[in-house]
This record gives C-alpha cells, sequence and structure tokens, in this order.
C-alpha cells in the first residue's frame, strides 16, 4: 500500500461522494474507513505509542480523509443514517489523534447533533415495536440493542442516558411479559410439540424471560405464572420419581446408583419447589430414601451417582433448562 495509491482512492471517493452528495454510500465509506485505519496501524509499526509523521504527502493524506469522513458524517446526518454518522465521527477523532490534523470547528456541534438525534430515533422506532403485537415476544432483547445504541449515542456527546430510556423499558417489559405469558398459555394448551420443543420446555424457557424482566422492573409476578411453574416442576420430580422406581426394581449396584442420581434431582427440582413457590418436599423422596437405606445393596461412589445426574440432564433440553437456567433465574443456584 503505498502513500500514492491511498491519496489517488481518497480523490476517488471525494469525486464518487460529489456525484451523489444526497446518497452516501455505506459500502465507499466502509472501503475508506478501513484502508485509513489498516494504513495507520502500518505506519505505527503496531506500536500504541504512535508518532505523528511529519512527511507533507502523509499530512495530505490525513487532511483529506478527516475532511472526507465529516462530509461523510454530515451526509449520513441528512440521511437519518445515525449509526454510520457516528462511526464517521469516531474514525476522525482516531485519525486526527494520529496526526497534527486539527478536526474542523463544526465537529462538536455535528456530533452533539447524532448524539441527540440518534437516541430520539432510536426511542421512537422503539416505541413503534411495543405496538407491534408480532414483535412483543421478543421486546425483552430488543430493548437490549436498543439500550446499547443509546448508549452509544450518549457517549459520543459526553451526553446523560435520558429518562426516557426508564421508561420505554417499564413499557417493554411490560408488554413482553403479557406476550410471553400469552404464549405459555397457547402452547401448554395445545400440547405441540416442535423439534423436540415440548410444550413444558418452552414454558420453562418463556417463563425464565417473564422472571428476569419482572425482577429488573420489579414488577410483581402472578399468580399465573407461579401456577404454570408449579406444574412444570411437579412434573419434573415425578419424572425423577419415576424413574427411581424403575431403577430400583433392578436390584443391582447400576440400579441404586441410577435411582440415587434421579432421586438427587427430584430432591434439588423439589428445593426450587420449596424456595421459590412455598410448596413442601413430596413425601416420597424420603420414603425412598429409606428403602435404599434398607435394602442393603451398596451404591457406586458418590462421584458416579454426580455423574449420572449430569448426563441425564445434558441429554434432556427440558431437565437442562430446568435444572440451569430456570434456577438462576429465579435467583435461586444449586452449589
Amino acid at each position: 500500500m503505498t502513500l500514492n495509491t491511498i491519496l489517488d482512492g481518497l480523490h476517488t471517493d471525494r469525486r464518487n461522494r460529489l456525484a451523489d452528495p444526497d446518497s452516501p454510500k455505506r459500502d465507499t465509506f466502509w472501503k475508506m474507513g478501513k484502508s485509513l485505519v489498516d494504513y495507520v496501524s502500518l505506519i505505527s509499526n503496531g506500536s500504541h505509542k504512535r508518532s505523528k509523521p511529519k512527511d507533507a504527502k502523509i499530512q495530505e493524506i490525513y487532511s483529506l480523509a478527516i475532511d472526507e469522513l465529516f462530509e461523510y458524517a454530515k451526509s449520513f446526518l441528512k440521511a437519518k443514517d445515525y449509526k454510520h454518522a457516528s462511526d464517521g465521527i469516531t474514525m476522525m477523532e482516531y485519525l486526527a489523534n494520529s496526526s497534527d490534523k486539527q478536526l474542523p470547528a463544526e465537529v462538536s456541534e455535528l456530533r452533539q447533533r447524532i448524539s441527540s438525534e440518534g437516541i430520539k430515533h432510536v426511542l421512537a422506532e422503539f416505541r413503534k415495536e411495543i405496538e407491534e403485537p408480532k414483535h412483543r415476544s421478543d421486546l425483552f432483547n430488543g430493548f437490549k440493542l436498543v439500550l446499547s445504541d443509546v448508549e452509544s449515542y450518549a457517549r459520543l456527546a459526553g451526553l446523560p442516558v435520558p429518562e426516557e430510556v426508564a421508561e420505554v423499558r417499564r413499557l417493554a417489559y411490560t408488554r413482553a411479559i403479557e406476550s410471553n405469558l400469552s404464549r405459555v398459555r397457547e402452547r401448554l394448551a395445545s400440547g405441540r410439540v416442535s423439534h423436540q420443543n415440548t410444550p413444558e420446555l418452552f414454558a420453562a424457557t418463556h417463563l425464565c424471560n417473564i422472571e428476569e424482566m419482572a425482577s429488573e422492573e420489579h414488577l410483581p409476578v402472578s399468580q399465573e405464572v407461579r401456577d404454570i411453574e408449579r406444574r412444570i416442576y411437579y412434573k419434573a420430580v415425578q419424572y425423577a420419581l419415576n424413574m427411581v422406581e424403575t431403577e430400583l426394581t433392578k436390584k443391582t449396584q447400576e440400579g441404586v446408583t441410577e435411582a440415587l442420581g434421579y432421586l438427587d434431582l427430584a430432591e434439588r427440582f423439589s428445593q426450587v419447589i420449596g424456595t421459590v413457590l412455598g410448596e413442601p418436599k413430596p413425601h416420597e423422596i424420603a420414603k425412598y430414601r429409606k428403602q435404599i437405606k434398607g435394602s442393603g445393596i451398596a451404591s457406586k461412589t458418590q462421584e458416579d451417582v454426580k455423574s449420572k445426574i449430569e448426563a441425564k440432564i445434558e441429554k434432556d433440553p427440558l431437565l437442562s433448562k430446568l435444572f440451569y437456567k430456570k434456577m438462576d433465574c429465579n435467583g435461586y443456584r444449586l452449589s
């Protein structure tokens, strides 16, 4: 990459931009930006302590590049493309810090406009999504992206994150909770299984989202959510206890080891039922422990029992969801 090549490229980019100033080309913008960043890295030899070159042609490159990026930033702002306008400012500052070139005086005002207008645009567009039923179930993740964009624009001009963000988040989470719960009701009622995604697994996933959103916004969790959780966890406990019964009928060391693994799993799910849902443990757990102790058949080591549990969990998506993510979601972690 020679100086003349870079300079010729910048002049070509300028001619192309001037030919259609109202429609800034993103691909040209990014191509130019990448070439400049690569060039700065090249002349700095990878050093974090860049020496600012004095060569006249190099200074001409920096000067022309900063001017072009400034024009691109203005064009993108006019086109309401705040993301690329912001990127233009960022690259300008990077080049200015790598040279003796001063930023145009208007950059400060441009930065403020990109920041304030970008924040307003992002929030306005997200408010539209909130009102669209098809988007509501994913508003939780959508808000995370919005917040990231808002914070990025705020940093650009050193502005605080506006108070409106909290209002938008509460509205988004409220609608998202309603939507997630509606989808859970529908799926549990239909009993439909899709790509091994059972109604219970589907419900556990969406209930976790509901719990997290409610926790962040200090919103109450409805009794309906608790009832559905109870239904899912009881089903998981009963599944584990049924497997305990099956394994004990084998009357072998391997069977007892498997039974203890399932029994531990049932007890851990029961702990969630007791800790989060305020329910007592199923009495069968104590009964089976007594039965195993009185069988006279020794199990394998505790490590073997633990490995049995982990193997069962990893193979079953619902057990994995309930054991790991859902428990974290409820604020209850198993050690």
